[in-house]
Formats: C-alpha cells, sequence, structure tokens
C-alpha cells in the first residue's frame, strides 16, 4: 500500500497542488472538464504528478465536472484502507533521474509477450506488451478491460 510512482500525466480524481501552480493557472479554471485541462500539454509544460499506486480517493457518482465520462472503469475501485505513513518514508527514490532508471529497468526485463499467448503462465512475473499502433493499443487494451481511448495522442 505504500508504493509510489511518478507519470507525466495528470491523473485526475484526488490530487493536490501548491499555491504557485493555482496563481499561475487559477484564472484559467473550467467550471467542467478540469481534469482535460490538467492534461494539456501547453499547461502541463512538463511537470510530472507522484500518484499512489492504491488510491486513497473514492469517486462517489456518475455525475460529476466528467459528466460521468469513465465512470464504469472506476465505480468498483478499492481504496486503500491501511494508514501510510509517506511522510515518514525515504522518499529519494521518487526523484526524476533515480526513478526514471529504476522504472526502464524494470521494463527492460519485463518478459514480452502478446495478448494471443496464454497469460496465467507467467503469474508474479512482469510482463509488458509492445503496440506499434493506436489501433493495436485500443485491441490490447479491450483485452484487458481497460480504457482504449486517447488524450492529446497520448493512449
Amino acid at each position: 500500500p505504500s508504493a509510489v510512482h511518478r507519470t507525466d500525466v495528470f491523473p485526475g480524481l484526488g490530487w493536490m497542488m501548491l499555491d504557485t501552480l493555482w496563481d499561475e493557472i487559477g484564472d484559467k479554471w473550467p467550471s467542467e472538464y478540469w481534469d482535460e485541462f490538467m492534461r494539456d500539454p501547453t499547461l502541463f509544460g512538463g511537470r510530472q504528478c507522484l500518484r499512489p499506486e492504491i488510491s486513497r480517493n473514492k469517486n462517489i457518482g456518475k455525475e460529476g465536472t466528467s459528466h460521468g465520462q469513465f465512470f464504469h472503469f472506476i465505480e468498483n475501485n478499492q481504496c486503500n484502507t491501511l494508514f501510510t505513513p509517506f511522510t515518514k518514508f525515504n522518499n529519494s527514490d521518487l526523484l526524476k533521474d533515480g526513478y526514471d532508471k529504476k522504472f526502464f529497468k524494470q521494463i527492460e526485463e519485463a518478459k514480452e509477450v502478446t495478448i494471443d499467448q496464454d497469460l496465467s503462465q507467467y503469474k508474479n512475473r512482469s510482463l509488458k506488451v509492445k503496440y506499434p499502433s493506436f489501433p493495436d493499443f485500443q485491441n490490447i487494451a479491450a483485452f484487458f478491460g481497460i480504457m482504449t481511448d486517447e488524450k492529446n495522442g497520448m493512449p
């Protein structure tokens, strides 16, 4: 329950921002689809977010500022129920250079598979599935039951 990841994509749902960022963008804040607003590459400007592997928030309704667009993907999400004292951890491994090095090593070491294989033989093993095009990504995402859309050219 204590794993934290970096992402180049604004994750939406529950989050916090520094007051300096609010000072920069607050006057442009939209009345709806603020998560899409925050994912605009010109606004996000190379920033990264930290997100816990296990969510700490729960979406409580179909109707929100994004009009329940992807509610079926998140309605059954389970939240972490254990207190996690993040401020007591040594979080230096989340600094970009060290995190990226470890992340890319994990990808390099993962077993490359296709969705045509019997994936049950790979329990407790890191796997990677490559896709050459966005339609290929959509097929793979549908196979795993994850979101098949893209935003700003990114699946």
